[in-house]
């Protein structure tokens, strides 16, 4: 029975690869400029990341690198999104889903997300305004 174990040890698996999520936000101390972490980010194979307080130069530096980009919901706009003023809180969203930065990639590609759980009730009336392709 042993013998029947070991064996059972040696006979290949199938191998199972997960994805790999990594958010990028400028909060902390000491922080390296975006051209390094692209290339460790590009070193280590990854070629998603969620970004967070998109700022222009970040989003300039990942526009050559093939890295997606899903850009997240900066804070100052969730409270619009809390107390249900739709009209600001699109019109910021808006501005920045028109900077012209976000045009310039070449390769990457980039996608604006507001998270779902940010809109536990706004959901629907987000999409009844046409907003579904910035959900």
């Amino acid at each position: 029975m042993l013998i029947f174990a070991f064996l059972a040890l040696l006979l290949p698996s199938p191998i199972v690869v997960a994805p790999v999520g990594v958010c990028y936000g400028h909060l902390a101390n000491n922080l390296p400029p975006p051209t390094d972490v692209i290339n460790l980010l590009q070193s280590n194979g990854i070629s998603n990341v969620q970004i967070f307080n998109p700022d222009p130069s970040t989003l300039q530096s990942f526009s050559d690198s093939g890295i997606k980009l899903m850009i997240g919901v900066p804070n100052e706009i969730l409270p619009y999104l809390a107390t249900g003023n739709h009209t600001l809180s699109l019109q910021c969203i808006d501005s920045i889903a028109n900077q012209t930065y976000l045009f310039r990639s070449k390769k990457s590609y980039i996608n604006q997300v507001i998270h779902k759980q940010n809109l536990s009730n706004h959901g629907t009336q987000l999409g009844s305004q046409d907003y579904n392709n910035h959900i």
